[in-house]
């Protein structure tokens, strides 16, 4: 089902292409970036609370660390993953797309070693394996 066939005198609007993509496929790509951007807004809002509340009922530290690991991602980084997950309905060249996938890559190492250098001495083998995964 395309968007012409719910708007049937938008079609050739619809159809226009630029830089390899019609408008409808550009539409597509901007409803899921502001999907995937609420989702994200909620998801991260529910999962904390249950984090948390889990957190609380347990003695080990390693959950209090999953809850300050998703805690500390924030809106930009929410906001580029709902752009890659949009961008990857539209036609790109090779170069852009590889560009996008290798700044996702090096943000999510970024918030990988950001929590890694502040786990302090009883985090010693989590911050191994984090240290290895680089």
């Amino acid at each position: 089902m395309s968007l012409s066939s719910i708007w049937p005198s938008y079609g050739p609007f619809l159809e226009y292409t630029l830089l390899g993509n019609t408008v409808e496929e550009y539409i597509i790509s901007v409803v899921l970036l502001v999907l995937c951007l609420v989702l994200f807004g909620i998801l991260q809002k529910v999962v904390i609370l249950r984090l948390k509340r889990l957190s609380e009922k347990t003695t080990t530290d390693i959950d209090d660390m999953l809850v300050e690991i998703v805690n500390s991602l924030r809106p930009p980084f929410y906001s580029f993953v709902s752009f890659y997950v949009a961008v990857q309905f539209l036609t790109l060249s090779g170069f852009l797309a590889r560009a996008i996938e290798l700044i996702l890559i090096g943000w999510i190492i970024l918030q990988a070693d950001r929590k890694s250098t502040r786990l302090n001495s009883s985090h010693l083998v989590i911050s191994s394996a984090v240290f290895c995964l680089k």
